[in-house]
């Protein structure tokens, strides 16, 4: 199965709202080229979001294959298997999703939020490329919703479940449906979900204390994240006919959230934030892998990208 992947914020970050629509800068250089140079054997590249800048490296191999100058800051994205892109939020100069070839800085488009909004999170639909974010109002006035944008579009369409003015996360499944972390006036978890074909956003029946992080379709299941704390905790829900059940619990001890999960691995920043921890996905437990480096005195978050 394919899957959508977002690349989802700490619970305690936002991206500060901007104005306007969507434009698209011309390409003068080859991005397949710099693809393959930052791709590892796999043809997959990991992103590193630090405070000092986002780091690219080739995967698994972990060469570094460049960075993004400081005209950027990028706290998380989203990707799906299906495509040679990925969208990354920038909280540089004015908050936006920025849209770049896998493995390549040649910026091919940028999303901004309409004024008074910002940017959470995002996924991107594998069937037909579009792309999914949650808004945050920033006025307490503001009602927040979820803007789903075509490929190439500044306008999109807008959801909104009406309990709920409060959005975390969302993510697509391998079959286009959305699904939308939320929370109540009681700061409690909960789950709506856009079926593919639908208009509207319906509540999922599922226990709101597995509902406490970032989402991400797994390519079989949902998960969900506990971030906040440590170690960090991941669940897996089967979600049919808006009912949830959890299938599995995992713990990954040395971690914290925000995670990213690829295929049989999890990679998550080190509870100290300044290395990473690569784990075995579902079962959790000891690290495969550890990756360290001095000058990352903080990092937000990873992401794995397949390059095509």
């Amino acid at each position: 199965m394919k899957a959508s992947h977002p690349i989802t914020l700490l619970a305690s970050l936002a991206i500060l709202a901007g104005c306007g629509g969507s434009q698209t800068v011309p390409q003068t250089t080859s991005p397949q080229n710099r693809v393959h140079q930052a791709s590892g054997p796999r043809g997959e590249v990991l992103y590193v979001f630090t405070n000092h800048g986002t780091r690219m490296f080739s995967y698994p191999d972990l060469r570094e294959a460049g960075s993004f100058n400081s005209n950027y800051d990028f706290r998380g994205g989203c990707s799906d298997d299906n495509a040679s892109t990925i969208y990354l939020h920038d909280e540089a100069s004015g908050p936006a999703l920025r849209e770049f070839p896998v493995g390549s800085k040649h910026l091919i488009r940028t999303i901004t939020p309409p004024t008074g909004y910002d940017f959470r999170g995002c996924s991107v639909d594998p069937a037909n490329g579009n792309v999914a974010t949650v808004t945050e109002k920033i006025r307490t006035d503001r009602p927040a919703w979820i803007a789903v944008y075509p490929p190439g579009s500044s306008e999109p369409a807008k959801y909104r479940y009406q309990r709920y003015d409060l959005y975390v996360s969302c993510a697509y499944d391998d079959e286009s449906n959305l699904f939308v972390l939320g929370v109540n006036t009681l700061y409690d978890g909960v789950l709506v979900e856009l079926q593919n074909g639908d208009a509207k956003l319906q509540k999922v029946s599922l226990k709101s204390n597995l509902l406490r992080g970032p989402i991400q379709w797994d390519g079989q299941y949902l998960s969900s994240q506990i971030s906040s704390g440590y170690p960090l905790e991941v669940y897996q829900l089967s979600i049919s006919g808006l009912k949830g059940k959890l299938v599995s619990e995992a713990h990954y001890p040395h971690s914290r959230g925000p995670a990213w999960i690829l295929g049989n691995t999890l990679v998550a920043p080190s509870e100290s934030h300044r290395g990473l921890g690569f784990y075995n996905y579902p079962d959790g437990g000891r690290t495969t892998r550890r990756y360290h480096r001095n000058e990352f005195q903080f990092i937000y978050g990873a992401a794995i990208a397949p390059s095509h």
